[in-house]
């Protein structure tokens, strides 16, 4: 097992897997824990904003991992964060050797795209509205950087019964998190295994999340939790390979990237102009959806409605603060639901809607019911709709001496 995006401890027993840890701890009803390099954050001076530029962090970032692995794979979404991670490789003349984008290509030929369409159950066109103009744009900029689109669909035509699910190692469960991140679906990347390169699968994960300390008024910290950090899954099916799952962002290789979006937000939430964003740093946590009686129903339905969403809110708000000169204005997003830890995001809402009666959706549900009866409610969520999360907090300041700072 490879520990390079930390792991869940049960009973000494480390897992990669939530999913796996959560099996083993059931067995006993132990408790679990997470480790993502707790031992080095908590030498970090997070009150202490570094000196260089977010740019310049962005850069050296880039840079450390093209000086530590042979071949770099950059998995893009077609969001700001993977975004700017391109762009901080490009932009500085540092080489990816390969682009790596998941999408349901051949499922979606009766889709309605629409790019007026920001509502939750629309996600999918960010894939032609938002994915495919950066790709267009990679081409043209960096010319022998190899690009490549996996078809989501023909993968999930080939799903067996519970393989799927068990290879959604992350936090959430889906037809996507059961590829992202797997690189032996690619010959030529298990060949460059085989031949001993070390590989870099990067991912741009997660944006910084600030709030208020509950328990010391008008403290600020940073709140780190496994939802994003603990996924994707491993590299290859076996262990001793040279390939490494990497963090851009929320990194112990460069912790002054965190430190560094966590004062540059903390700052920018003070401005008039962003009270919005204020409020919803201070609703964070406390939005509630209790508009399903069941909490599967919010799981398997296309029509999660369009309303307003304190994390949208906050996370489309921060973008130009953290990336401030490689977002792309007027990049076609869509809206991001509070509290939406559920074992289904919202991106699979095109799977229901396009083929909801199908067989291969019906066996996903079917498999997805047997096991979500097995689980506790001791390793659930709140809503009861995805695993319990685990956290990781640190104080960046107090909110006076944010405020002082136009």
């Amino acid at each position: 097992m490879k520990t390079d995006l930390g792991y869940y401890n049960v009973n000494g027993k480390k897992f990669s897997s939530k999913l796996l840890a959560i099996l083993e701890a059931q067995k006993s009803d132990s408790d679990l824990s997470w480790y993502f390099y707790q031992d080095i954050f908590s030498k970090v001076n997070w009150k202490q904003e570094p000196e260089e530029s977010l740019d310049e962090l962005y850069r050296q970032r880039a840079l450390q991992i093209r000086e530590k692995y042979d071949y770099i794979v950059v998995w893009v979404s077609g969001g700001a964060d993977s975004n700017n991670v391109i762009r901080s490789f490009l932009n500085n003349n540092i080489y990816i050797d390969e682009i790596i984008s998941i999408a349901p290509i051949n499922g979606l030929n009766n889709w309605r795209w629409n790019s007026e369409d920001r509502s939750v159950a629309n996600t999918i066109s960010e894939t032609k509205f938002a994915l495919f103009p950066i790709l267009d744009e990679i081409k043209n900029k960096s010319p022998n950087t190899k690009i490549t689109m996996y078809d989501l669909f023909d993968e999930m035509l080939s799903f067996k019964d519970d393989e799927w699910l068990y290879n959604s190692t992350g936090h959430f469960i889906g037809p996507g998190q059961s590829i992202l991140g797997r690189l032996d679906k690619f010959p030529h990347l298990v060949k460059l295994d085989e031949q001993g390169k070390r590989i870099g699968s990067v991912f741009g994960i997660d944006k910084p999340t600030i709030m208020f300390n509950p328990y010391k008024q008008s403290e600020l910290i940073l709140f780190l939790s496994d939802l994003p950090s603990g996924i994707p899954r491993e590299c290859f099916k076996h262990t001793d390979n040279n390939a490494e799952r990497v963090l851009f962002y929320h990194t112990h290789e460069m912790p002054k990237i965190m430190v560094k979006q966590a004062h540059t937000v903390a700052k920018s939430l003070f401005l008039p102009i962003n009270k919005d964003i204020l409020i919803s740093v201070q609703n964070y946590f406390k939005a509630k959806d209790n508009s399903y009686n069941n909490p599967l129903d919010r799981l398997f339905r296309p029509d999660r409605r369009q309303r307003i969403s304190y994390k949208d809110t906050y996370q489309r708000g921060i973008v130009p603060y953290i990336y401030p000169t490689t977002h792309t204005k007027n990049l076609f997003q869509c809206i991001k639901l509070d509290n939406e830890n559920g074992f289904f995001p919202k991106l699979n809402d095109w799977m229901f809607e396009l083929h909801g009666n199908t067989r291969i959706v019906d066996m996903m549900k079917s498999n997805f019911m047997d096991f979500y009866k097995i689980l506790k409610p001791k390793y659930l969520n709140e809503q009861k709709s995805g695993y319990r999360a685990f956290w990781q907090a640190y104080a960046i300041g107090d909110q006076t001496q944010f405020e002082i700072i136009k």
